[in-house]
């Protein structure tokens, strides 16, 4: 079973309690929600902001004279000082005093998968079934490094973080076995974690474990596995999760949801936390496509919603917003980033990288209705993900990489 995305939204008015109003391009842009977790740095608030979280200065807030930071830069225009001195674009255009973004890397067939470390990236290419890697720094454009071919193409699903970088690939061409592997920075020390798998997808990693939806199974499982297995069997964390297809770990929370899955369900990551504490996140939901979160909060969106919700509580605060096909969210303390796959009315042609601040409430706060477009894409805009100096995103269409500095 193929499980690619082609999805038709049906926009719906959700029962969930409203409490607090959450969500609400310019340039080119471009499962997975792939997010910068805070628990382990943001944008401009809105469309006529020439800062990055509202302040001046230097990038870590503090202020200073930036006549004599940066005598006779035009800040408007220069790419090394947009907005404000010592603001890098990292090789995009500087256009009003706001950076746009820059396309790191093009030339796959069609990228997908995303991941980011200390230092490099790691995307995925789903008609050559490879996975490649590049430096995060690396200027644009550049070439990048095939460091793993897989048995099938489907490579949906990157994982990773300083002390590794975790994949999964398979369909129904690979008769719903697929596998969940692990491989180092440069290609070598590969290791099979699961073989014969029942498709792994949505996969999220803490310091212990590696967590997945096995999607082949009816209904679907939800799982894990030690990051140093080898050709081990998956811990079955819950048995019956129908439609589950992603789940992210943040803190000692496991959450999952799912692209025709009405409700998220979540319980503690402790040896047997998942017999005693399964829950109900929240239900009545369209969708629960993508999750991501910070210290404070968990975001879901549904087909054209999305929601904030404390970590550990059982139900999510929000309002409808019109988000066409949130796909992939990243999020830290301080701002809210989203990718919309687009709309199928216009055959997925108006794909968008969206922003709204985060206050010190921890509270969203969006400047502009439905927030801040900071890229477009006419190419299907896949997976989103951000370290604590930029954005990076896979275009599945142009089999492209772009970056777009913070």
């Amino acid at each position: 079973m193929s499980r690619v995305r082609s999805k038709v939204r049906v926009a719906s008015v959700l029962g969930v309690t409203a409490v607090a109003c959450l969500v609400a391009c310019n340039a080119i842009i471009g499962t997975r929600d792939l997010s910068y977790d805070a628990d382990a740095g943001g944008g401009d608030k809105d469309g006529s902001s020439a800062t990055l979280d509202g302040q001046s200065g230097s990038p870590d807030g503090s202020s200073f004279d930036g006549a004599l930071a940066c005598a006779g830069a035009d800040l408007t225009t220069d790419g090394k000082n947009c907005g404000r001195c010592a603001h890098d674009c990292m090789g995009g255009a500087c256009t009003a005093s706001k950076c746009q973004p820059a396309k790191l890397f093009s030339g796959a067939l069609a990228t997908w998968a995303l991941a980011v470390d200390g230092t490099n990236i790691y995307f995925s290419d789903i008609n050559a079934g490879a996975i490649y890697t590049m430096a995060k720094n690396a200027p644009a454009p550049s070439t990048a490094t095939k460091i793993a071919d897989t048995a099938d193409p489907l490579v949906y699903d990157i994982v990773a973080d300083t002390n590794g970088v975790f994949f999964s690939w398979g369909s129904g061409s690979s008769g719903g076995k697929g596998a969940l592997e692990t491989i180092s920075r440069d290609g070598g020390n590969r290791r099979a974690l699961m073989e014969d798998a029942s498709i792994p997808r949505g996969l999220s990693v803490d310091n212990i474990n590696v967590y997945f939806a096995l999607t082949y199974l009816s209904p679907v499982q939800v799982g894990s596995v030690a990051r140093s297995a080898s050709g081990a069997n998956a811990t079955i964390l819950s048995a019956n999760e129908p439609n589950t297809d992603t789940t992210f770990v943040t803190g000692t929370y496991l959450y999952w949801g799912g692209e025709s899955k009405t409700s998220v369900r979540f319980c503690t990551t402790a040896v047997g936390g998942c017999a005693a504490t399964l829950k109900d996140f929240v239900t009545g939901l369209n969708a629960s496509e993508a999750l991501g979160g910070n210290t404070k909060s968990v975001f879901i969106s549904g087909y054209d919603i999305l929601y904030q919700a404390t970590k550990g509580a059982t139900s999510a605060s929000g309002a409808a917003q019109m988000q066409p096909q949130v796909y992939s969210i990243a999020a830290d303390d301080k701002d809210l980033y989203w990718l919309d796959l687009g709309t199928n009315g216009n055959s997925f042609k108006d794909g968008s990288i969206r922003h709204c601040a985060i206050d010190a409430s921890g509270a969203v706060q969006c400047a502009v209705a439905n927030g801040e477009i900071l890229a477009t894409s006419d190419q299907n805009p896949r997976v989103l993900v951000m370290d604590q100096t930029a954005l990076y995103w896979t275009v599945q269409g142009e089999g492209a990489v772009y970056r777009l500095a913070r």
